[in-house]
């Protein structure tokens, strides 16, 4: 939920404390002093804080109290920036404005990185640094690839959307930052052979609907982590895992694909995300696939209005040789009675602590106030706020069932 007021705020950087005042609302606007926002000044990293006169201060609280509550943002990139409730953190590369520094928006922090290769749609370098940015991410993986092998590289990728990349990686190390960037078309990701691909933030919209492959796949051996990752509109899988080391989800989508997620022969940790309205694939349950000696942690996810398969399996979740916790989750759709569900609320469920009741959650998968997983979960969040949406959440103890707090 983000409708609610703030009485504190837990913050990286060096402001850690709300501004004092009155506690508005998150829609509320920033104060304005003789009609005008707070004015842009230059200050040093000693006092980068401006305030309405142009004097520089070192902290956000230390503004004199009339200007508390004003809009303002430090010069100095590294430091974060300053708003009405006080900090908060860099939201997009734009943020770091020096050089070799980029947003690590889950971390909310300006920073730069060894072997960082830069991508921009609207720049047509060949060298991918932030002086001669590539337009393409295939371009950055080639550029990757010229590195000792095994070198662990990280690309910053640029708002925008990217059409068409097919980006292939055998036995590389990356990171991709890429809140605010879509892939789009037939544009996929496949990673195999030892390789670890840590993905942030991408959106995979397959539009038009993608026809060649799924939107992501590992194999051989690799390693694959997801994070505030969104799959939708793809006509086959959102993503296959065959064989891999293992497969992290954290705080993602998987929405509107033909099918969802198929795991085989994987550890998996996938917890804070949601998989919804996915239409089914033949004989393919709609949600979540686990095939043959699947293990690790499936906790605090939301699996809810997905299509009926069409051989009567699962659409919710589908188990064959699944071991391991799964927990705190809440799913409207049919499971496999072979799931090993505990302390969650599944529609018609059985396990160990399961409320085989309707989850009751709205039209965005949200649960209501009648929801009979509210504050009923064992396990804490495992990702920091435990909410897809981002917010100050769990904020009940226990906290509630499934990828949402109430």
């Amino acid at each position: 939920m983000r409708a609610f007021s703030f009485s504190l705020l837990v913050l990286t950087g060096s402001c850690s404390l709300l501004l004092s005042g009155s506690e508005p609302t998150e829609d509320a606007s920033p104060p304005e002093i003789d009609g005008a926002p707070n004015p842009s000044c230059s200050c040093t990293s000693q006092a980068p804080y401006c305030g309405s006169d142009g004097t520089c201060y070192a902290e956000c609280v230390d503004l004199p109290p009339t200007e508390q509550g004003l809009v303002c943002r430090a010069d100095t990139p590294a430091r974060p920036l300053c708003e009405r409730r006080g900090c908060v953190e860099c939201v997009a590369h734009e943020d770091c404005l020096e050089e070799g520094e980029v947003c690590d928006v889950i971390a909310g922090t300006c920073r730069g990185f060894s072997n960082l290769f830069v991508v921009d749609r609207n720049k047509a370098g060949t060298a991918c640094t932030f002086s001669d940015p590539c337009a393409t991410i295939e371009a950055a993986v080639d550029v990757v690839r010229l590195l000792q092998n095994g070198t662990a590289a990280t690309i910053a990728v640029f708002p925008g959307v990217y059409v068409n990349e097919v980006i292939g990686m055998s036995g590389l190390d990356i990171r991709m930052l890429a809140h605010g960037a879509a892939l789009e078309g037939e544009s996929r990701i496949e990673i195999r052979n030892d390789g670890k691909l840590v993905v942030e933030g991408f959106r995979f919209n397959a539009s038009p609907p993608m026809a060649l492959a799924e939107p992501l796949s590992c194999a051989t051996g690799a390693e694959l982590t997801l994070k505030e990752v969104t799959i939708e509109n793809s006509d086959l899988r959102a993503a296959n895992v065959e064989t891999c080391v293992k497969l992290t989800i954290e705080r993602s989508v998987v929405r509107d694909n033909a099918s969802g997620l198929r795991v085989f022969d994987t550890e998996i940790d996938i917890s804070n995300s949601l998989f919804a309205e996915n239409n089914g694939l033949g004989a393919t349950p709609a949600a979540v696939t686990f095939l043959s000696m699947v293990t690790g942690r499936f906790v605090l996810n939301t699996v809810s209005g997905n299509a009926s398969a069409v051989d009567g399996n699962a659409n919710g979740v589908r188990c064959v040789g699944t071991l391991g916790t799964f927990a705190g989750n809440a799913v409207g759709d049919t499971v496999d009675s072979s799931c090993p569900f505990t302390n969650s609320v599944v529609t018609g469920g059985i396990g160990d602590g399961v409320i085989p009741e309707d989850p009751m959650l709205d039209a965005n998968h949200r649960p209501m106030a009648q929801s009979p997983g509210n504050n009923q979960s064992s396990i804490e969040s495992l990702v920091g706020s435990g909410d897809r949406d981002l917010g100050l959440v769990p904020r009940n103890s226990p906290p509630d069932m499934g990828a949402y707090e109430f």
